[in-house]
């Protein structure tokens, strides 16, 4: 448990990206040299805005595990699921149903006396950005405020419903916000239960980033290399800490992302992806697992 604070973002982040590059029902083909090429170079111009962007990470390792944990989670799901062609927003609906059983899944969660979520002023703020174009730009947004809104009607019995049960609010919700079908999100994410869950057995909260990511190119060989594009932008978030940076790299990464001459699906996906790690870093509330951790141990 010391170590599971340092895991949210990146389970958020790889899930959605995840469920948006295995959703959109698009072959990302890079086995031609051209588009290789396209990818090594914006790994790199990642890279180099990492070497150079300045650490206001102030927290410890132990105080990010569980933002790192859901986004493995997040990114894992999202690789695999099956996605309606005619749905543009089924990866968020799947995203945060992973994103809210793995939340209910962590130890000392059901013990936490406050909200398991940031308030507004935080969680629904710096998640959105003119700057940000294209279809993902949004989800970040949309991620939190579905789970925000859930929560203020429901409260804390929200995250203990049955997995199908919360599907349903989840899918009406996303379409209340979005105009989509509910009950075709609703089909849609419950044909993918079984996936999503896989998603979350896989996620150790004993395991490194590393060891994480090991597995996901073990479990699916066929992505391993879009998963060489996640890790950087990963690092390079947590480093530069969400909740302080107030969206400066991410706003940094996506006009790298957009600048690139990597396939327009695969922009999309990262900017998705990106735009939820960096919202579901601003939304979970964290600090108060820790909290219980500590006072469990006196």
């Amino acid at each position: 448990m010391k170590y599971l604070n340092k895991i949210i973002i990146i389970t958020v982040f790889l899930f959605s990206l995840f469920v948006v590059y295995g959703c959109t029902n698009k072959q990302h083909n890079v086995s031609q040299d051209p588009e290789i090429e396209a990818i090594n170079d914006l790994i790199h111009e990642i890279e180099i805005i990492n070497n150079t962007y300045p650490s206001i990470n102030t927290k410890t390792r132990g105080d990010w595990w569980h933002y790192i944990l859901t986004a493995f989670v997040d990114g894992c799901a999202g690789l695999l699921v099956l996605q309606i062609p005619i749905l543009q927003y089924q990866t968020l609906t799947c995203a945060i149903l992973a994103s809210n059983i793995f939340y209910e899944r962590l130890p000392n969660v059901s013990s936490a006396e406050s909200s398991p979520l940031r308030d507004d002023e935080v969680a629904l703020t710096y998640i959105d950005n003119e700057l940000w174009t294209g279809e993902g730009s949004r989800s970040g947004y949309l991620h939190n405020r579905v789970i925000f809104n859930l929560y203020e009607t429901h409260g804390d019995e929200f995250f203990s419903l049955p997995e199908e049960e919360m599907a349903l609010l989840v899918s009406e919700e996303v379409s209340l916000l979005t105009g989509e079908d509910a009950d075709l999100l609703y089909a849609a994410t419950i044909d993918n239960m079984s996936i999503i869950n896989r998603c979350v057995e896989l996620c150790n909260v004993d395991s490194t980033v590393e060891d994480y990511f090991i597995s996901l190119k073990n479990e699916f060989p066929e992505k391993e290399q879009i998963l060489s594009i996640y890790e950087p932008i990963i690092e390079g978030l947590q480093t530069a800490n969400p909740v302080e940076d107030n969206g400066e790299y991410v706003t940094l990464i996506m006009s790298v992302i957009d600048n690139s001459s990597v396939q327009q699906s695969i922009k999309e996906d990262l900017k998705s992806g990106l735009t939820i790690a960096n919202a579901s870093a601003r939304l979970w509330n964290t600090e108060t697992i820790e909290k219980d951790e500590l006072s469990n141990l006196q």
